[in-house]
């Protein structure tokens, strides 16, 4: 009984300095987890902002870049079927180049560019296309945006070229959000050949998209230097 009277006179005394110590500690704990939350936030608010951002830029870019996949998709169906080339009479020469397109992995995008200005690129002489009427000046620009990427296949040869042309996709849809003429450039992890994707507005506010493999591993290297040149016209945007 005496020892536990002892005991409790003890604990009275030292009472105080036990709880300023507890309260000390918590005070310290409350503190480092609140310098650890602010860390954390200067750390992820960045991060976050630059996924809004992308998630942004995305949804501006969706409609085309949804079918420019749709298309590439076709153009892998084409490459994957010899039965699609044989009904249309390609030699078996062709269809091996068509063996080597197909493949390129198309599932993996690595990134995507849009580029608009395309028909300053060629340098058109206005004092000529000025003496055009708009209807036969706007089939030219047609014709431009659509050969694009095929005038930018370096080094291809005649057979490569054709079982391009042979696997290349054509669609038609409504979309009024296009006040441009552009090209959309699919680029794929496998660095392997890119795709060209041009939107060409038509009537109404209809659009005819058409995609196309690019026989030139440095195609997007070479429009982005292209681009670089101030006295280009060419615009150049990364949109994924």
């Amino acid at each position: 009984m005496k020892h536990s009277l002892l005991l409790i006179a003890l604990l009275l005394t030292l009472a105080p300095q036990i709880f300023r110590r507890i309260y000390t500690m918590k005070k310290a704990i409350i503190i480092l987890l609140v310098a650890f939350a602010l860390a954390s936030c200067a750390t992820t608010k960045p991060q976050i902002q630059e996924q809004d951002r992308k998630a942004k830029k995305y949804e501006e870019h969706k409609t085309f870049i949804e079918q420019g996949l749709s298309l590439i998709s076709l153009m892998k169906e084409k490459a994957d079927n010899d039965v699609y080339a044989r009904l249309l009479g390609t030699s078996e020469d062709i269809i091996a180049k068509i063996h080597a397109l197909r493949d390129s992995d198309v599932s993996k995008v690595y990134g995507i560019v849009r580029v608009s200005g395309v028909f300053d690129i060629y340098g058109l002489d206005e004092t000529l296309t000025n003496q055009l009427s708009p209807a036969l000046k706007r089939d030219i620009e047609i014709l431009l945006l659509k050969s694009f990427s095929g005038n930018w296949s370096k080094n291809a040869d005649k057979d490569e070229i054709d079982a391009a042309s042979i696997i290349a996709s054509e669609k038609t849809f409504v979309c009024p959000e296009l006040k441009e003429d552009c090209i959309y450039i699919f680029s794929f992890d496998d660095r392997k050949y890119p795709v060209a994707v041009s939107f060409v507005r038509g009537e109404g506010d209809s659009v005819t998209a058409c995609a196309y493999f690019v026989l030139n591993k440095q195609f997007v290297v070479d429009v982005w230097a292209r681009a670089k040149l101030g006295n280009s016209g060419l615009k150049w945007e990364w949109v994924q």
